[in-house]
């Protein structure tokens, strides 16, 4: 997601939804409200992964290391898969 795409969001809802001044400003302070915490949040709990040039590589937080590795494996083709 990009700075322009919510911006777009708004002018899309306005043209659609017709709203009130105050309901666009309630809008436009919840999506800076989620950028944000976004920006928190990943730059605190997921750490990028180093980029790689195998293509099957998937990134596995380390909590669920330890877990099955049935469910590991399973997760990693999901993500694959998309």
């Amino acid at each position: 997601m990009t700075h322009q795409s919510p911006r777009y969001f708004i002018e899309w809802a306005v043209k659609e939804k017709q709203p009130q001044p105050w309901q666009v400003e309630q809008w436009k302070e919840a999506i800076r409200w989620f950028f944000r915490e976004g920006q928190r949040h990943q730059a605190e709990d997921y750490p990028r992964p180093e980029p790689t040039t195998d293509k099957t590589a998937v990134w596995i937080p380390p909590e669920q290391e330890q877990w099955p590795e049935w469910k590991v494996e399973f997760l990693k083709t999901l993500r694959r898969r998309h």
